[in-house]
């Protein structure tokens, strides 16, 4: 009986140990992944999940909730054979937990999945899936009044409209609208805000009616914003001189924003010309012009929301934002190939 008693100490110490060493690593290595730290991000989160696959009575929740920011972490510094596996185990694994008991857990996957690309071939239609995998859990657990699922459904429907299948992304934006249509917020900017971000999903489907709509109720509000939103991004057009030469670039621009939303005046800050990797710098007068008229031309073809300020929209000096080259938009994770 001693010994029984014994090593069912030893098991409820072990597990009372890793259990607290884990959740320092998942608190510090969140931390370092939103600093953009990612080689000390994983420093501390391997070493982590290594030791709950040794644990048979690992959680498996807080294995999840290292798996997500080590995914993220490899990812960024290029690792992607790493990342994938991390985050399909991640995924597999929230499949498997009580998602009565993780609502938190399921919508930090979801963030999570949105912003992991794990390499110019991770197509639209498997990202979906899995972020539909995970909302369908998130329905399972929040009330159908609940603004995180509202908040959850018009990002989804945003991927789908991304994607162009407008059809799945208006059932989903739907869905969104008459959440908040019922949702008890008192918060006007809180309220406000998700409307807008509401609004430009709808501006990428080309429905500008209900755009519209979204975006003027946001404004009876009197919400105010830090600043404009951007709605579409508009691919720039690949210099021929560049391409002929295989040099990749990008261009940094400063401009403004009137209180329409339109962007205008752009000037270029910076311009960054290289071939084959960012390691071997490459200069060309011709190419690095063909770069900068193409960056101006695609900025000035993008939509924003302009800030506002009591529901008024305000002009904006001093934007910045880089536009990269060949043939990719400013931000990479708008680049959706659907199958």
């Amino acid at each position: 009986m001693s010994k029984t008693r014994n090593s069912a100490l030893v098991v409820i110490t072990t597990v009372l140990f890793i259990g607290a060493s884990s959740g320092n690593a998942i608190k510090k290595g969140a931390q370092l992944v939103e600093e953009q730290q990612y080689a000390e991000a994983i420093a501390v989160l391997d070493p982590a999940i290594q030791s709950l696959h040794e644990d048979e009575f690992g959680d498996k929740a807080t294995l999840v909730r290292l798996l997500l920011p080590a995914a993220k972490a490899h990812v960024e510094l290029g690792q992607i054979g790493e990342g994938r596996a991390r985050f399909d185990e991640a995924f597999e694994l929230l499949l498997r937990v009580p998602p009565t008991e993780n609502g938190d857990l399921i919508i930090e996957a979801f963030q999570y999945r949105r912003t992991i690309w794990f390499d110019d071939y991770d197509r639209a239609n498997r990202r979906i899936a899995q972020l539909e995998s995970i909302f369908e859990l998130a329905e399972r657990v929040f009330d159908r009044s609940d603004v995180r699922l509202a908040d959850m459904a018009a990002e989804l429907g945003d991927e789908y409209g991304r994607c162009g299948l407008v059809q799945e992304s208006e059932e989903f934006l739907r869905f969104a609208r008459l959440i908040l249509d019922r949702a008890d917020i008192k918060d006007a900017d809180e309220l406000g805000l998700r409307l807008l971000m509401l609004g430009g999903a709808y501006i990428r489907i080309n429905d500008r009616l209900r755009a519209d709509g979204l975006i003027k109720r946001a404004q009876a509000l009197g919400t105010s914003t830090d600043g404009p939103i951007p709605v579409t991004r508009v691919a720039p057009v690949y210099p021929r001189e560049c391409r002929k030469r295989k040099m990749q670039g990008e261009v940094t621009l400063q401009f403004s924003i009137d209180r329409r939303g339109r962007p205008h005046d752009p000037r270029v800050f910076d311009v960054v010309t290289w071939r084959g990797s960012r390691a071997y710098p490459a200069e060309h007068e011709e190419c690095q012009e063909g770069m900068r008229l193409s960056a101006m031309d695609a900025l000035l073809e993008s939509d924003y929301i302009p800030r506002l300020d009591s529901g008024r929209g305000m002009a904006t000096e001093g934007m910045h934002t880089t536009i990269s080259f060949p043939g990719a938009t400013p931000d990479r994770h708008y680049r959706l190939e659907c199958l």
